[in-house]
């Protein structure tokens, strides 16, 4: 996966459901309906790395878009 950063990766979130109420530092706490949280890092353009980005789409349950992002079934 290329260019995907914390940035891209909220607005993505944000617009599954995601609600981003707070921001820790470089981090940005998102909650979803039920009240699941995931933090994620946000480091100016920074790209996450493949294995944290999978990770955090695991737990929004997006990994259907994930695969879809990489071309792969």
């Amino acid at each position: 996966m290329k260019n995907l950063t914390g940035k891209i990766l909220c607005k993505m979130l944000k617009g599954n459901g995601w609600k981003i109420p707070c921001k820790n530092g470089s981090h940005y706490v998102c909650i979803n309906d039920k009240g699941e949280k995931i933090i994620i890092p946000v480091f100016e353009d920074d790209e996450l790395k493949n294995g944290l980005a999978k990770a955090i789409f695991k737990k929004a349950n997006l990994l259907s878009l994930y695969y879809s992002m990489n071309n792969v079934q």
